[in-house]
């Protein structure tokens, strides 16, 4: 008898990769949309110059490599893409994965925990959050704060 397997957030796997409101491409369509957007704003109030243009980098290496996947997986946008609307570069700990990287690399994605590959070669592990630690009036995708 075969088992099914649980992800670290206590869900069965297969549950976890049928969690998304829309089919994977759709998702990756309204984050590519996203993306997009972040190419024709300024940064937000606070959020460096040079980070900015890292960030749309690192968003744009994210969609190619790792967005489909994500999708399948059921990874919510703002684990992604979110930020606190009103601090985004502020408050590290509610900013997504891709937000996170600063020119770093993913190696590997699961449906709980993103690899992490740093410049010096040393390896990070995101793990996914179970729920959002932001209330949804703080909570914004990037492109929807600046």
């Amino acid at each position: 008898m075969q088992h099914a397997r649980h992800s670290r957030l206590g869900q069965p796997a297969a549950k976890a990769l049928t969690n998304c409101t829309a089919p994977p491409v759709e998702v990756v369509a309204a984050w590519a949309e996203g993306v997009a957007r972040l190419r024709g704003i300024l940064p937000p109030r606070h959020y460096p110059e040079h980070a900015w243009r890292q960030l749309i980098i690192d968003a744009g290496r994210f969609l190619d490599s790792w967005a489909a996947q994500a999708a399948a997986f059921g990874w919510p946008g703002w684990e992604l893409f979110g930020c606190h609307r009103r601090a985004p570069w502020g408050r590290i700990q509610a900013m997504g994965l891709v937000l996170l990287l600063r020119g770093d690399e993913i190696a590997a994605l699961t449906e709980t925990e993103a690899v992490i590959r740093t410049q010096t070669g040393a390896r990070q592990t995101y793990h996914r959050q179970p729920r959002d630690p932001l209330h949804p009036a703080e909570r914004g995708l990037v492109w929807e704060v600046s």
